[in-house]
């Protein structure tokens, strides 16, 4: 328990040290907010996560977030081979994205999942899509898109209907 307090106060440091890193290079910053927590996963339960194709605004928090961790971690390890490979998976069905959704007569702001909001996204381009379409867009495999639409369609708050 005591590491996984140490790793979220380390990844806080590291939202920190990103958005300093961000004012210091705004060409490289996203249109949108993004905030990322880099855990190291000896410390936490392994996930299984789908790897969707994300839509732009989202693939350019990424790798964003990717360049600058790979510059950091370098200079802090001086550059040591075995420290500049470590592998930074994303886990998508874990964490939340905030989107606004601005409809005729409000705008609403919806916690979603990043694989919900990878989804929810592609009706940004159209406002009817069929399963095989979304499908495409975000290549998802039929289960992992069923789960994710499921939790778009059904529940309290139908965000989508079918």
């Amino acid at each position: 328990m005591e590491n996984m307090k140490a790793d979220l106060t380390l990844a806080e440091n590291m939202q920190i040290n990103l958005e300093e890193y961000l004012n210091l290079n705004p060409q490289k910053r996203p249109k949108i907010a993004f905030n990322v927590r880099a855990i190291d996963s000896t410390f936490w339960p392994s996930y299984k996560s789908p790897i969707p194709k994300l839509p732009a605004e989202l693939k350019k928090c990424v790798s964003t977030f990717e360049i600058f961790y790979r510059e950091k971690v370098l200079t802090m390890f001086r550059k040591d081979l075995n420290t500049s490979k470590r592998n930074l998976p994303w886990i998508y069905n874990v964490g939340t994205c905030t989107i606004c959704s601005y409809f005729k007569q409000k705008t609403v702001k919806l916690d979603l999942t990043a694989l919900q909001a990878a989804v929810l996204m592609v009706f940004n381009d159209a406002d009817v899509w069929s399963f095989s379409a979304i499908k495409r867009a975000v290549d998802l495999n039929d289960d992992d898109l069923t789960e994710v639409l499921y939790s778009l369609t059904m529940g309290k708050c139908k965000i989508l209907k079918k």
